[in-house]
């Protein structure tokens, strides 16, 4: 046999790969870090929002909210997760 046909056999052996076969992943929530001011508390508005992050684990989730008190910013979590 030559090179093509040996390769194509090879190719042809394989298991199949399915995208039904990848593990799932985690859930994600969606974490916001915003800025209000005394006026935004008391017209109960969100405030600026800095900057906002998916998380899939505590760890993750508890390094962004001491960054965020070390900041001074409001962190917000979604309570329902992605799909």
């Amino acid at each position: 046999m030559d090179f093509h046909n040996t390769s194509l056999n090879h190719y042809e052996n394989q298991p199949v790969f399915w995208a039904d076969e990848l593990p799932p992943e985690p859930p994600s929530y969606l974490c916001e870090a915003r800025r209000r001011s005394i006026f935004d508390r008391l017209l109960n508005r969100p405030g600026e929002l800095i900057w906002d992050e998916w998380v899939q684990t505590v760890d993750h989730w508890q390094a962004l909210e001491k960054e965020a008190l070390r900041d001074g910013l409001t962190l917000t979590t979604d309570p329902t997760p992605s799909t």
